[in-house]
């Protein structure tokens, strides 16, 4: 997973500026005081930038790649049919329901006004108890289907505590479990995505 989040192939700037310009126009500069054009990290489907809105507020950016959401249906078509080919899947595996949920899953993924939606939910839920838990405010004005735009918080990735005194580890999985079981009996919404980056400990 470390590498998933940190080794991913970047889009060349040029194709990141492009991006820009289709969201916010041709003068897409003027909605940054500063702006980092080099991702600080990449996965799957985009990659996430650093940025400092116009009126100051410092903000995570997260860039889809180009036409990643288009290129899913071909992927998966051409999937099924080297699986057919090869027959390499046992019978009653039930690879066609699997693909087409996984088409609907995909593209659900790649759809950052969705995300938008239950991250904004996610905050109302996580302020509830604010010394405990805290998700980024969605900026509204800067994000759309392609682009999700946030607030940027700082911390440590949970998965580089290991080396920490024992009671640190302790708060850490004793907050994991307790949000583990409020967002399904009492948020009834959850962060369910397992990569151990989603997941920053604020260090006091």
């Amino acid at each position: 997973m470390e590498k998933a989040r940190s080794e991913a192939d970047i889009m060349p700037i040029k194709q990141v500026v492009r991006i820009f310009e289709n969201a916010y126009g041709k003068d897409w500069q003027k909605n940054f005081k500063e702006i980092n054009l080099y991702p600080f990290a990449a996965a799957s489907i985009g990659q996430v930038h650093e940025a400092i809105l116009s009126d100051g507020t410092r903000v995570a950016l997260k860039v889809q790649y180009t036409n990643i959401a288009n290129s899913i249906d071909s992927d998966l078509d051409n999937f099924k049919m080297l699986v057919d080919v090869l027959g390499v899947f046992p019978r009653g595996l039930y690879i066609d329901e699997l693909i087409k949920v996984s088409r609907s899953e995909l593209h659900c993924e790649c759809d950052y006004e969705r995300e938008a939606a239950y991250q904004r939910r996610y905050h109302k839920a996580c302020i509830v108890s604010p010394t405990k838990y805290y998700a980024p405010k969605v900026i509204d004005h800067m994000s759309n289907k392609e682009i999700l735009c946030t607030e940027f918080v700082d911390g440590v990735e949970i998965d580089t505590l290991m080396a920490e005194p024992q009671e640190v580890r302790n708060r850490v999985g004793s907050l994991m479990l307790e949000l583990c079981f409020r967002e399904l009996f009492e948020w009834k919404v959850m962060q369910t995505d397992p990569n151990p980056a989603n997941y920053l400990y604020e260090q006091s």
